[in-house]
Formats: structure tokens, C-alpha cells, sequence
């Protein structure tokens, strides 16, 4: 089963894009790890897919 499905997403404020575009899918037990340096968009992606508020 499939438990976080993106395809194409991309995030803009203003005119810098900050993500994306990303796909990713994710299914049931899977275990991922969101890293990578400062402000490149982590904590912006956990908010789109809805695990961070």
C-alpha cells in the first residue's frame, strides 16, 4: 500500500524556488531519512507532505 505518493513538486516564495521539483513514494514500513546542509528545503518538504508543522 502506498503511503505518501509525490510526483512533481516544486515550491516557490516570490521568485527562488526552494524545492523541486521531487518526486518520491513511499509505501507502508518503509523508512526514509531526510537530510542534507542548512536551508535547502528539508523542513519545507516534511510540511507539504503534512509531518511537520
Amino acid at each position: 500500500m502506498t503511503a505518501i505518493h509525490l510526483t512533481d513538486i516544486s515550491v516557490s516564495y516570490d521568485n527562488p524556488r526552494v524545492l523541486g521539483p521531487l518526486s518520491l513514494k513511499l509505501t507502508s514500513g518503509d523508512f526514509a531519512v531526510v537530510f542534507d546542509k542548512s536551508n535547502c528545503g528539508k523542513s519545507t518538504l516534511l510540511k507539504r507532505v503534512g509531518l511537520r508543522d
